[in-house]
């Protein structure tokens, strides 16, 4: 199944251990978690309803925008691909946006 239209996209920031990821879970039973251990591989992702983004500025910009597009996007598997199509994403991080990366 493609996706047709935009994943809704939220973001929730405060201190480490105020609960972010917590909060997140409650929002949808059927989520997966992206932690910065995970590197680029999704491994464990079935295109749950919400995708969950314990963020520190190692996903690009353009990553977020793919995921977040009405377009057709693969995330990379160990071993291959999964079609990304959840309907929702939190980013969870302890800084505003404009700290997430460097300036080129």
């Amino acid at each position: 199944m493609d996706r047709k239209e935009k994943t809704e996209l939220y973001l929730i920031i405060g201190d480490p251990g105020m609960g972010k990821t917590t909060f997140a879970t409650k929002l949808n039973n059927d989520y997966f978690i992206k932690t910065s251990n995970m590197e680029k591989w999704w491994d464990g992702y079935q295109q749950q309803e919400l995708v969950i983004i314990d963020f520190y500025g190692w996903i690009s910009p353009n990553e977020i925008m793919n995921l977040a597009d009405s377009k057709p996007y693969q995330v990379q598997t160990k071993g291959g691909f999964q079609k990304f199509t959840s309907k929702a994403i939190v980013i969870t991080s302890n800084k505003y946006p404009g700290n997430w990366w460097r300036p080129k």
